[in-house]
Order: structure tokens, then C-alpha cells, then sequence
């Protein structure tokens, strides 16, 4: 699998990568890690190359090429020495393993994933209908009060919005 790779992050440190990684702590202890992690993506796009500890890093976000790490061909990708030091805080698991051991915890915990996200749906739902209507609205439905399994008058509106969505301006 190539990975394409657009840009290279340009590390003050281009040796250890010291200065991305004081950044990112920094970013961590101001609590806007997710905010400046998504302008790396935005200005370096959705593949680029970084440097940690001295070991090339590929960052990605890019479906197409976290199938293969994650599924398809996960043996020709490793954690590297970086994560595997981690098995002091996460012990030996899922996180912190690579290889034969990983596809037996990965296949453990598959069947849990699926029923998760089937059961999550509604709740996702309900939580974009909340935003939305307060966004749009300036007051929420508050779709997230009621029990699951209980959509009704929610599920019926979500309907409409959708109708509505697609058909205006046909």
C-alpha cells in the first residue's frame, strides 16, 4: 500500500522532531489539542509526514489510508518504540501491541464495536437534532430527554427536515 504522502511538517528540530512535540504539549495544557491538531490537517493536509523521538511519523485522516493500517494489511504498519514504551501505562492490549497478538484482541473486541455503533445511531441522531434545531431554531428539541426507543414525534421531524433538505430548491 503507498501512502501519499503531500507534505512534510517543518520541524525546527528536523532530527527528533523535539519541536512539534513541545507544541502539542503545550497545546494539550492550554486544552485546545483537538482545535490546533485539525489546523496541522487544514494547513498540511490530509496525510503529512512528522518526525518523533527521530522516527518518521505518518499522520492521516484520510479513510482510504487508515483501512489498510487498521484492517487490510495491518502487518506492514507497527506502533514503534514510542507506543510500545505505553505498555507500562495500558498494560499489554489492543493499544500497545502489534502483530498476532493485536488480530486476536481486535477480533475479541469486533462483535462489541458493531453492536455499539448500532446502538449509538439514535443517540448520534438525537444529538444532531438537538444542535441543529438550536442553531437554526435558537431553541433546542431536546430530543436527547426522551428514551431510547422512544422517537416518535423525534423521529417524526427528523423525517421531515431530511424531505425538506433534499427537495428544497428542486
Amino acid at each position: 500500500m503507498d501512502v501519499c504522502l503531500q507534505k512534510k511538517y517543518p520541524h525546527k528540530d528536523p532530527f527528533l522532531g523535539l519541536d512539534l512535540l513541545l507544541a502539542v504539549r503545550r497545546s494539550l495544557q492550554r486544552g485546545q489539542s483537538l482545535v490546533e491538531n485539525q489546523q496541522l490537517y487544514e494547513r498540511y493536509g490530509r496525510t503529512f509526514q512528522t518526525i518523533s523521538f527521530g522516527s518518521p511519523i505518518i499522520n492521516t485522516i484520510e479513510p482510504e489510508n487508515l483501512k489498510p493500517m487498521l484492517a487490510t494489511s495491518f502487518d506492514n504498519f507497527g506502533f514503534g518504540p514510542v507506543r510500545r514504551h505505553m505498555r507500562e501505562l495500558w498494560g499489554k492490549g489492543i493499544l500497545s501491541e502489534d502483530g498476532e497478538y493485536w488480530q486476536h484482541s481486535r477480533a475479541l473486541i469486533r462483535p462489541t464495536f458493531a453492536k455499539a455503533q448500532a446502538h449509538l445511531e439514535p443517540l448520534f441522531k438525537r444529538y444532531i437534532l438537538d444542535t441543529s434545531t438550536e442553531f437554526l431554531f435558537g431553541e433546542s428539541v431536546h430530543s436527547q430527554a426522551s428514551k431510547v426507543g422512544d422517537e416518535g414525534e423525534n423521529e417524526r421531524f427528523i423525517e421531515a427536515f431530511e424531505y425538506a433538505s433534499m427537495n428544497i430548491g428542486k
